[in-house]
């Protein structure tokens, strides 16, 4: 039920930025675009909280990447 209740909350915050800002249309916001991708995405991710998937990275560690059943260190 938690990530029910999460989900349920992500639409409602999307309906009233989309009300608020675009007209209450996802088109407006495509429109606002300018046919660009890279425009798209940085409206989303700054009008839409629940969109931005942020982590942070420690550089101090080495990254590792799992492929398979191996890992790697890069």
């Amino acid at each position: 039920m938690p990530m029910m209740r999460e989900g349920l909350a992500n639409i409602r915050e999307a309906g009233s930025v989309l009300v608020e800002k675009f007209s209450g249309s996802f088109l407006t916001c495509v429109e606002r675009s300018n046919k660009s991708a890279s425009r798209l995405l940085r409206l989303i991710v700054d009008n839409f909280p629940s969109y931005r998937d942020e982590t942070t990275y420690d550089c101090t560690r080495d990254a590792e990447w799992h492929y398979g059943s191996e890992l790697r260190s890069w």
